[in-house]
């Protein structure tokens, strides 16, 4: 999966020179939590709702600092990735930077944002959440035995969802699967809920 097939596009962004006020009403406006800032079309920062409110407080003294550019107190060089990055890579990056989204640039264009809560789609997705069918979750001792039950268990199943997961403690895998037709769970040796 890529970053291009998640990502929120077109992008909502603004000029350095733009004021506090109206990038938080663009924010507002289009429920949004951050706008990447370009100059012309290349990316130069980006400025978040929670930096907004970190800058400008309550009271008189943070109205007039609201019409304050952008270009202040923008973060500059913001980490991105691109289109064709995978979805793996840009979760890693907002794992470990501690990041809600990431500009998406294509040659020094932005193209789209990808969020959190666009990483949560794809994992909804991944995991069959909005699909029908019975959930069979398996522990197998190896990688080798994933292919194994899926050539012998689940010959009269449709194939809805699958996820393989290692676990770290003994070197087995959980694979969780999402099928639908007639299963004998007792010959699975799997549990199985709708």
């Amino acid at each position: 999966m890529y970053v291009r097939d998640w990502m929120s596009s077109p992008a909502f962004t603004v000029a350095p020179d733009s004021s506090a006020a109206s990038a938080l009403a663009l924010m507002t406006a289009r429920e949004i939590r951050r706008l990447p800032v370009v100059d012309g079309e290349r990316l130069v920062g980006i400025v978040t709702k929670t930096e907004l409110a970190k800058h400008f407080g309550p009271g008189i003294p943070a109205r007039r600092r609201m019409k304050t550019a952008l270009s202040e107190f923008m973060t500059r060089g913001p980490i991105t990735v691109a289109p064709e990055d995978t979805i793996e890579s840009a979760a890693r990056i907002l794992l470990r930077k501690k990041f809600s989204g990431l500009p998406v640039v294509e040659e020094s264009r932005v193209v789209g944002v990808i969020t959190e809560s666009d990483m949560f789609r794809a994992i909804g997705r991944m995991l069959g959440i909005n699909g029908r069918g019975a959930r069979i979750q398996v522990v197998l001792p190896n990688d080798r035995a994933i292919v194994a039950f899926l050539a012998n268990q689940l010959k009269n199943l449709e194939l809805r969802n699958l996820v393989a997961l290692p676990l770290p403690v003994d070197g087995s895998w959980s694979l969780v699967l999402r099928v639908r037709g007639r299963v004998q769970a007792k010959s699975l040796g799997a549990e199985v809920s709708s």
